[in-house]
């Protein structure tokens, strides 16, 4: 008997991209709009999400525009 471990990480698709340009239509986001590195790579474990990709998830699991609209164009930390 073997086991299996599967790591499940969300990455911007598609679907995410134009959901945030149908909330946002002058914005054009980047990798690092929701994760902490410009150009993310999985082999290196840069896919880490910054403040604003952790509360789009955590909002929900894909996040559609209406997500989006409600956190707001950009995730300020609060100082």
């Amino acid at each position: 008997m073997g086991w299996t471990v599967t790591r499940v990480t969300a990455y911007a698709n598609v679907k995410q991209i134009k959901a945030y340009k149908e909330a946002f239509p002058d914005e054009k986001p980047k990798c690092s709009h929701c994760h902490v590195s410009e150009k993310p790579k999985k082999e290196d474990g840069e896919h880490d999400l910054n403040a604003y990709g952790k509360k789009a998830k955590e909002l929900k699991a894909e996040p559609d525009a209406e997500t989006y609209k409600a956190i707001g164009k950009d995730l300020q930390p609060q100082i």
